[in-house]
């Protein structure tokens, strides 16, 4: 029997009489069971939120906009190379230091270089048709150009829906009004209207024929060569600022390196129109390369003009050391230099040479860089060192002769000089060759080609996306209602709460639950589940309830019991009517009372009412006087129980129950019946069951699985407590033991005989060969 338990251990793991054992000790697990009946009980709100979010993700995918991707791929070369081995050195100044990879992706997204594309495929002004919102876009991407026009939707002439052929020749308007879209409409034949962004008038043109208008301070002109539309169709016409421009360009643009250190990279443009993306992408490479080769040749030019500068005065120099030579030689006669003058001559030779190629090169480097520039300090340690080597060859030239000594001075000049003068000759001769033959450091190796199929929208991944955000969201909502809900499931927790005793946990019927389904309308009779199915497991555990009762009213001066909850659709009516069918089977004298005046539901379990406004005559009009007793009360089926419903509805139910009509009839039945049992209104909506629990020994609260919460029961508890009612118990209604984390017995824990004449479990039905 289902009698106030408590909590004790068993070796076999069963406390029996309705006493629940923890099947495990891990919280963890508990409460990923709690979750997922969470989703169970609120499964339908989180399969709409999948089936939303399926269909969202659907319709996106089918009239999202395609994106197409189209790529390029360069090859920039870390050192520039030719055909002719003369241009090696050349080609190593152009290229000195090799390329930056990285400074190359910046000069492919500049400004210089993507305006230049924008200029020649003429996309600072554009034309575009306004389409319907959502929708209209895909339905006239959808429209075969060979069918011509479409027709208009819902006679909507103002979008496009298809077919249409646009094409803007000219377009200028004040700095002022740039990226503002101005608006064309199509007019009758070859006329057109041209609005202003606020939508005012500035003029008629014709297609082909140049509008010229006023806006503001300015002038715009307009020049739209073909407008292939239905009459009264709007397209926006935008002139683009050259920074707006170049961003919205660049927006759509990726380059990276394809590996790294590989000197390869990739140029992707992302397109709703494929054929664009292939022509700016080509536009775009065929461009880089060309700044980069004028850049190279701006490079030669510039050394090209340094080299002029220095070879007049190199050459006069040679001039002068020659004929300062030739001086000496026919002065002094014939000289014949020894081994160690020709030693030290070809070592000052070298020295000096490097010395003067040094300070050009500094002197070069001075016209783009400050004193302080690595490079130049790099110089300026050279020449330090190449003077502190040159001292010693000096030392060892003062231990010639004297005449040894000004001829190597001299054919050092000589020789020096005319070394740097053929070096500058042949570097000018060399960079004249370049200039005319630069061909820059990069290189296409693949040009764009239009793309088949569309890069995104990824309808399979973005349907897939759409999935699993929808049973994320749906779990996650189902846990949220469960959370504000607050059920129970875990009947424990209400003891716990309140103080209280479960004096039955009385499980689901399905029996029940299928008869309830099956009425056509809620006041059609549904009958006893004690009489349809005496062994059904919510009988059992009602029976169980029964002698619980009987202790708990053993010393009270009445047999009057109260059966009430916090809020309606509990089931306190089912535990009401079936209780007091059980009672009467035990061969008791059972009166059942409907005490919920308002909205009273007993009646369904015993008879049938007609429909209309007239209700069978029960408590009010008993009360109230207009009905007699005898009259009122309905015999049922089962001898000895007799109910009386609720009646027809008073204007003022709570001080009907303040009436002595009601004691006396109380007073009455305790006379004729061993227990009065009566089904009340909900405590926390009305004050109907605090007035009526103080009247009876014996007050019962129903709870219910999955739907009622501790605060309900305990608030429910406080205000009964407030009006003098001390509430005895608690009874779960509804409980689903495969939904739990606890094994509850119920009835007396032994197997009940089956229509089948096997034993089986009472709350599962199972079979069993064992007897209790």
């Amino acid at each position: 029997m289902n009698m106030p338990y408590e909590r004790s251990t068993n070796p076999q793991g069963f406390t029996g009489m309705g006493q629940p054992v923890e099947q495990s000790s891990n919280n963890t697990e508990i409460n990923l069971i709690d979750l997922w009946y969470n989703l169970v009980d609120f499964k339908w709100v989180a399969v709409a939120i999948l089936v939303v979010s399926t269909v969202i993700g659907l319709l996106y995918s089918t009239v999202a906009t395609p994106i197409y991707s189209a790529d390029v791929l360069l090859q920039v070369e870390t050192k520039q190379t030719g055909g002719l081995a003369a241009l090696e050195d050349v080609s190593g100044v152009l290229a000195a230091g090799g390329s930056n990879v990285t400074g190359e992706l910046e000069i492919i997204k500049s400004r210089t270089v993507v305006e230049s594309v924008a200029e020649t495929l003429g996309l600072a002004q554009s034309i575009t048709p306004q389409y319907f919102p959502f929708i209209g876009q895909w339905l006239a991407n959808s429209h075969e150009e060979a069918l011509g026009l479409a027709a208009p939707f819902l006679g909507l002439t103002g979008y496009a829906w298809g077919g249409e052929q646009l094409k803007l020749t000219q377009f200028s308007v004040p700095p002022e009004f740039t990226d503002q879209a101005f608006i064309a409409v199509k007019g009758e034949g070859r006329s057109f209207s041209l609005l202003s962004p606020a939508e005012e008038s500035l003029g008629q043109g014709v297609i082909g024929e140049p509008l010229t208008f006023k806006i503001g301070y300015g002038i715009g002109t307009i020049t739209i060569s073909q407008f292939d539309a239905h009459s009264g169709m709007r397209a926006n016409v935008v002139r683009r600022h050259p920074l707006s421009l170049h961003n919205g360009l660049v927006a759509p643009l990726s380059a990276g390196e394809v590996g790294r250190n590989s000197s390869m990279i990739r140029v992707s443009y992302e397109s709703p129109n494929p054929a664009f993306a292939v022509r700016f992408l080509n536009e775009l490479a065929n461009a880089y390369v060309r700044q980069n080769v004028e850049r190279k040749g701006q490079e030669a030019e510039q050394q090209l003009v340094f080299l002029d500068q220095q070879l007049p005065s190199i050459k006069e120099q040679l001039r002068r050391a020659e004929d300062a030579l030739n001086t000496f030689v026919q002065s002094k006669g014939t000289i014949d230099p020894t081994l160690d003058t020709q030693r030290i001559l070809g070592q000052d030779v070298e020295l000096e040479t490097k010395r003067v190629e040094l300070g050009l090169e500094r002197e070069k480097l001075l016209q783009r860089f400050q004193p302080g520039h690595p490079l130049i300090q790099a110089i300026d340690d050279q020449l330090t060192q190449l003077r502190s080597v040159r001292g010693g060859v000096a030392s060892q030239a003062q231990a010639l002769p004297e005449v040894q000594q000004e001829y190597l001075r001299l054919r050092r000049d000589v020789e020096v000089n005319q070394a740097l003068y053929t070096s500058l000759l042949n570097g000018a001769q060399q960079l004249k060759v370049a200039k005319a033959g630069t061909v820059g450091n990069v290189a296409i190796v693949d040009y764009a080609q239009q793309p088949k199929r569309p890069f995104k929208p990824k309808k399979g991944q973005l349907l897939a996306l759409a999935m699993l955000a929808g049973v994320f969201l749906g779990v996650l909502s189902a846990q949220a209602l469960a959370m504000l809900r607050s059920a129970v499931r875990d009947p424990s927790k209400l003891e716990q709460a309140t103080g209280l005793s479960v004096y039955s946990i009385v499980p689901l019927s399905q029996q029940q639950s299928a008869a309830e389904k099956g009425l056509r309308r809620r006041s059609d009779k549904v009958g006893l589940l004690a009489v349809a199915a005496p062994n059904d497991p919510s009988i059992e555990a009602l029976r169980s309830f029964r002698t619980g009762l009987q202790f708990a009213t053993i010393d009270s001066p009445n047999k009057r019991v109260l059966i009430t909850g916090p809020v309606p659709e509990i089931g306190k009516s089912f535990v009401s009517a079936n209780f007091a069918a059980i009672m009467a089977q035990a061969g008791k004298r059972v009166l059942l009372i409907d005490g919920d005046m308002r909205k009273g539901t007993l009646s369904r379990y015993f008879i049938q009412e007609e429909r209309g406004d007239t209700k069978h005559p029960g408590l009010s009009d008993v009360v109230a006087g207009t009905v007699a007793f005898e009259t009122a009360l309905v015999k049922t089926e089962l001898e000895g129980l007799h109910v009386l419903v609720s009646g027809s509805v008073p204007p003022n139910p709570s001080e009907l129950l303040l009436h002595p009509n009601f004691i006396a009839l109380l007073e009455r039945a305790d006379i004729e019946y061993d227990y009065v049992i009566i089904d009340s209104p909900p405590v926390l909506l009305v004050s109907d069951a605090s007035v009526m629990g103080q009247h009876c020994s014996a007050t019962f609260i129903v709870a219910r699985y999955g739907a009622s919460n501790v605060r309900q029961v305990s608030d429910s508890q406080k205000r009964l407590a407030q009006a003098g009612v001390r509430v005895n118990g608690l009874i779960f209604n509804g409980f689903i033991a495969n939904r739990s984390g606890y094994y509850y017995g119920y009835g007396y824990g032994y197997g009940y005989k089956n229509a089948y004449g096997t034993y089986g479990d009472p709350v599962t039905g199972q079979a069993s060969d064992k007897k209790a």
